[in-house]
């Protein structure tokens, strides 16, 4: 049997389990959301973000960022106000602490690490996303 499939890439690993960022919900005033005056818990990423972190790991492959995991979804929260949000597992469309399990925000993620002539992961992507509704 051949093994002319595999291929010695490169490729950083990270480990999903190993990301420390913590999601808290936010609110309007960036602050920390409360309930019945006590500070919601945050939840902790390292078991919700196994996309970000294959995507971390391509972006380093390709040169396209230094930055952990960690470091990426802290700015992309940030950027993208998706602190704000609460967690909303009652509906499809997944929401605050669940937004890197949504491949719309994955595509948004890449989007702002990816320059424009580096559309092969953005294709993939959607390709994926197609797939996953079928």
């Amino acid at each position: 049997m051949s093994n002319a499939w595999e291929r010695n890439l490169a490729v950083p690993f990270f480990s999903q389990r190993e990301n420390k960022y913590t999601w808290y919900q936010l609110n309007e005033a960036r602050n920390r959301v409360k309930e019945n005056g006590v500070e919601k818990p945050g939840i902790s990423m390292a078991w919700r973000s196994c996309n970000i972190t294959s995507l971390c790991m391509v972006l380093h492959f390709h040169g396209v960022t230094e930055e952990t995991p960690d470091d990426m979804m802290e700015n992309i929260f940030a950027a993208e106000g998706w602190n704000k949000e609460a967690n909303d597992e009652s509906t499809n469309r997944k929401r605050g602490a669940s937004s890197f399990e949504d491949w719309d925000r994955l595509l948004i993620a890449a989007n702002r690490y990816l320059p424009e002539g580096l559309t092969s992961v953005k294709k993939n992507i959607r390709r994926l996303n197609n797939y996953r509704l079928k």
